[in-house]
């Protein structure tokens, strides 16, 4: 094999590498705990809390104590507020459209 097939493959051993790496990193961001605190943390319409765990995108708890938890990220809101997602699941298309 000459060198330059050499070069060629090391490059892409060394590009497959760090494909990898970054795919790792994405999941591993994605599983990680995030602890939002220090804002206006809302539930629901009524319900206010001190700080908010997600995993997954998923919520896992409400006023936990972030000392329990190895290698969670904190997430300082700095006073600003936090509310659930809004779905609007259900919606009449075909009316919409008569009207406008």
């Amino acid at each position: 094999m000459n060198n330059f097939m050499k070069q060629v493959r090391l490059v892409l051993i060394l590009l497959f590498i760090l494909i990898l790496s970054g795919a790792y990193a994405e999941i591993y961001a994605k599983s990680r705990l995030k602890l939002f605190t220090n804002g206006s943390i809302y539930i629901d319409a009524n319900r206010r809390v001190d700080n908010l765990l997600i995993k997954n995108d998923t919520v896992q708890g409400v006023n936990v104590d972030a000392s329990k938890f190895r290698n969670i990220e904190i997430i300082d809101l700095k006073g600003a507020a936090l509310y659930p997602g809004f779905n609007a699941s259900h919606v009449h298309l075909a009316e919409t459209g008569i009207f406008f």
